[in-house]
């Protein structure tokens, strides 16, 4: 995987963004700029500290990864999906999506869900995320993940 230019971004759930990320009803949502073949777009997301990963979606052939904190997420960039994560690599979620050309795109539902928690006292903890355009053609790719806090 080679990794475009970074974009960090940090999404507030239930506030817009200027990164074409919208969040509502605990979904997150996003708009990636446009990802050569291959290439990844990183990005920071607030979730509550504690919080249930629902499903995901992606309108397109990618790889969607969900990590504890953003430097972990930087140092697992390079991981294929031949490989497994480390014990410590903080990876709480790794998904390859197919994509769809339905109008809402592909929806996997965890079962079980994922729990994430940030490791902090804060109400909000940053966690790193990972989108990658597994395709052979340049696009952006829209998504979102659905959570429930606890």
């Amino acid at each position: 995987n080679s990794s475009s230019a970074a974009t960090s971004i940090t999404f507030i759930p239930n506030q817009a963004t200027t990164a074409s990320v919208l969040t509502s009803n605990n979904v997150i949502t996003w708009t990636s700029p446009s990802l050569a073949a291959q290439a990844n777009w990183t990005a920071s997301i607030a979730l509550p500290n504690r919080a249930m990963i629902l499903s995901v979606s992606s309108s397109v052939y990618s790889r969607i990864r969900l990590y504890n904190t953003g430097s972990n997420r930087d140092l697992d960039l390079t991981r294929t999906t031949a490989s497994f994560a480390s014990a410590s690599s903080g990876l709480f979620l790794d998904v390859v999506m197919s994509g769809s050309t339905s109008p809402n795109g592909q929806i996997v539902y965890l079962s079980p869900p994922v729990f994430c928690y940030g490791g902090t006292l804060t109400p909000t903890a940053s966690l790193g995320l990972t989108i990658g355009n597994c395709s052979a053609t340049t696009q952006a790719l829209s998504g979102s993940i659905s959570y429930m806090s606890f």
